[in-house]
Formats: structure tokens, C-alpha cells, sequence
């Protein structure tokens, strides 16, 4: 480690208590260590609830990831030369989609991501 970063006997280690049992393990430089040991543990303590709440709705929807499925179509094109097309079938209604975008992203009930709001930002009216 230390030939690709010459700093690395410099880290020090920053352990925050995450969600579900689980440690946050993170290696500072020692003027970035307040950062990550005031401020991330901050937003980790503040967001601890609603990250468990996900994880276990998270749990619930993998039955949903069941309902999809990969279908591979062969056709031949205007050569004559056999051609792979695969396809995503959901078969999920819109709220079962919604759902499962949120839970990607680790969103809680209600709330939106980084980037939607700063595109809602954006918007003059």
C-alpha cells in the first residue's frame, strides 16, 4: 500500500456503529478525521432507523425480483447472420417498479434521492 500511497502509516482508523449490528470502518487522513468521525457519524446516527426500516423491506421485495425474468430471442437480421436479443420481462405493476427503485437507492417512505432534488432545485417555478 504504501508504494501507491506514500500517507498510508498516516491513516487512522474512524469505527462508527452502522445500521443492524453492522460497523462502519473508515481510514482518515488525520486532518479529514472529523469529517468522518463527527459529521458521517452524525448522518449514519440520524438516518440508523430508517436504514434498518429499508433493509428489512429490502428483505420483503426480493420475492419480486422472482417475477422477473431474462428472455432470450434469436432472429436473423437482413444478412442472413443470427442475432441474440435479451429482454427484461418485469412483470411487476407500478408500485412493485416504484418500490423496487426506491429500495435501490436505499431511500426511505417518501423521500427522494440527491440528484432528483437537485434537479427540483433547478426548476424556476
Amino acid at each position: 500500500m504504501e508504494k501507491y500511497y506514500p500517507r498510508f502509516h498516516d491513516l487512522e482508523k474512524v469505527l462508527i456503529p452502522g445500521p443492524n449490528n453492522t460497523q462502519i470502518y473508515v481510514l482518515a487522513l488525520p486532518e479529514d478525521k472529523e469529517v468522518f468521525d463527527f459529521h458521517l457519524r452524525g448522518i449514519v446516527k440520524k438516518r440508523k432507523k430508517i436504514l434498518e426500516d429499508i433493509t428489512s423491506e429490502r428483505e420483503c421485495a426480493c420475492q419480486l425480483l422472482n417475477k422477473m425474468k431474462l428472455r432470450t430471442l434469436k432472429y436473423y437480421n437482413l444478412y442472413g447472420e443470427e442475432e441474440i436479443f435479451r429482454k427484461l420481462e418485469k412483470n411487476l405493476d407500478y408500485e412493485e417498479i416504484y418500490l423496487l427503485g426506491r429500495l435501490s437507492k436505499w431511500l426511505g417512505e417518501g423521500e427522494i434521492s440527491l440528484e432528483e432534488e437537485l434537479l427540483l432545485k433547478d426548476v424556476p417555478f
